[in-house]
């Protein structure tokens, strides 16, 4: 864990909350600082879905997956033979967010690699790289505000340079525009693993007051998650519509009454003699539909006809309130 002499920088650095943390550093101290952030190791970077977030990838491996370690002269050999693939990936991140390294010298020749082709892949042949800074402690390359980083014999890059003996104030900096401020990496992860991709040509330009806690919960269960979107398989809304057949005229003629009256009449009659509104809420007798912005119809069961007819009949009754399947039967 981080010694006292650095714990301000540590938390300065926690407040950034990046998208993500791209390292080639073989021990658990990022994972220990950034908790709630997703280790991914070595190739995992290449596997992993275009959109994840909150996750450390550790391109040379971790010392709790020894095997992972990229260490010998052949292991190089191994990963430079791979970086094409690497690099792909890592140029995605480099186009769309900051890049900001830390603790990295521009000599270091992993740096240098992808830098050069993402020199190629811009083709800005020199002009700054906005969105790309070189954080160093003072001596380890100059004091400009940007500096020219050689990354082949006859190309040069240009980017933001930051020297500083104490990192404190550049990381606290750059947490005042933290990419998942106020946000849990591990819920977004969540919530991105099990979301559609949607295309629509009317985003919203407005903000939208989410609960998070709300989310948290719902993700739990697909099922729930998918309530929460307004999304449902075929399959659910197959069995949905299977099961909730009847509108009100089709239980009032299901019962020997002309129209939809006489079964409105025993509906209200529970209400009267249970207390309980099967219209007002979602349950096994009873569910709202929702059709077009405003409007809304009500579907009835099997159940529904199966408790009315004990109404109508004058038999005792109960209301089953739970959510497995159920018949209606007369009370005890």
């Amino acid at each position: 864990m981080p010694t006292k002499e650095y714990s301000e920088e540590t938390e300065a650095f926690c407040s950034i909350r990046p998208h993500a943390v791209i390292t080639t550093n073989y021990d658990g101290l990022i994972e220990a600082i950034l908790s709630d952030y997703q280790p991914v190791l070595g190739s995992g970077l290449i596997t992993a879905p275009f959109a994840s977030v909150g996750e450390i990838f550790k391109i040379h491996g971790s010392v709790d997956k020894p095997s992972s370690l990229v260490l010998t002269s052949e292991d190089y050999d191994i990963f430079s033979a791979k970086r094409k693939y690497l690099t792909a990936k890592l140029l995605t991140f480099f186009a769309e967010h900051i890049v900001l390294f830390v603790g990295y010298s521009a000599e270091d020749p992993n740096i240098r690699r992808i830098l050069e082709d993402l020199e190629e892949a811009v083709d800005l042949p020199g002009e700054l790289l906005r969105n790309i800074f070189f954080l160093t402690r003072p001596g380890n390359g100059g004091a400009g505000a940007e500096r020219i980083l050689q990354v082949s014999a006859s190309k040069g890059i240009r980017v933001n340079s930051i020297e500083a003996s104490d990192f404190t104030w550049v990381f606290e900096a750059f947490g005042h525009n933290a990419p998942l401020a106020n946000f849990n990496p591990q819920l977004l992860r969540s919530l991105l693993a099990r979301s559609y991709n949607l295309v629509r040509s009317d985003i919203p330009k407005q903000q939208v007051e989410v609960d998070f806690e709300l989310i948290a919960e719902k993700v739990k269960s697909e099922d729930e998650f998918a309530r929460l979107f307004g999304v449902a398989s075929m399959q659910s809304a197959t069995e949905f519509s299977a099961r909730y057949k009847y509108i009100l005229s089709d239980v009032g003629r299901s019962l020997g009454y002309p129209g939809w009256h006489g079964a409105d009449k025993l509906l209200k009659k529970i209400v009267e003699e249970k207390g309980v509104d099967l219209k007002a809420t979602d349950n096994r007798y009873h569910s709202k539909v929702k059709v077009g912005r405003k409007s809304e119809i009500h579907k009835y069961t099997d159940d529904t006809i199966g408790l009315l007819q004990l109404v109508k009949d004058g038999a005792p009754y109960e209301i089953e309130n739970d959510d497995d399947a159920c018949v209606a039967t007369p009370a005890g």
